[in-house]
């Protein structure tokens, strides 16, 4: 939905609800970061962005931290691979899936998404474009992350803030971009 809720001084568009319980979407970029500082293994369960946010982060929102729930979280361990990584988190970043209903297979291929690939573990939710893009222009790097990794080498899911639109960063070797929760 377009509805909006503000907690610990961050505006959250309230993508789905059910009992207690809301998926939340920051409308805006909250910062700049480096999704992971090695090549080795820079999957969302191995990342500093995940450590970061779970930890670091969470811990300094006072309503968030106390209300924030667990949520198993599926991950494709491969851009290409049908095994997915599973985390248990209270944070975390949207998938390929959640915003445009696909997996990328390549820099411009794509497949229809498997359940696992959305957040929710079932199809449905599906950011729309203009819900893709933000406002704020003083961030530097034109896009934000995502947590799927993609066909190119080292790269994980990008959205390009300005027009919404996929894109494939390097997900370490001091590459920063945008963090969404």
């Amino acid at each position: 939905s377009a509805n909006t809720v503000s907690i610990d001084g961050i505006e959250w568009y309230v993508l789905a609800q059910e009992n207690n319980q809301a998926l939340l979407y920051s409308k805006d970029i909250l910062e700049e970061r480096q999704f992971h500082d090695s090549s080795a293994d820079y999957t969302w369960s191995v990342s500093n962005l995940r450590t970061y946010l779970n930890g670091t982060w969470l811990s300094a929102k006072s309503t968030l931290s106390q209300k924030a729930v667990s949520t198993t979280i599926n991950t494709r361990s491969t851009y290409n691979g049908s095994n997915f990584t599973t985390t248990t988190d209270k944070v975390f970043l949207l998938s390929e899936a959640d915003l445009y209903g696909t997996q990328s297979t390549g820099v411009t291929e794509t497949i229809t998404a498997d359940a696992r690939d959305y957040t929710l573990g079932v199809e449905g939710i599906i950011v729309p474009t203009w819900m893709r893009t933000v406002e704020d222009a003083t961030h530097t790097s034109g896009y934000y992350w995502l947590r799927n990794p993609v066909k190119v080498q080292y790269a994980v899911g990008g959205v390009n803030w300005t027009d919404g639109l996929m894109y494939a960063p390097n997900a370490y070797n001091g590459t920063v971009a945008g963090v969404r929760p």
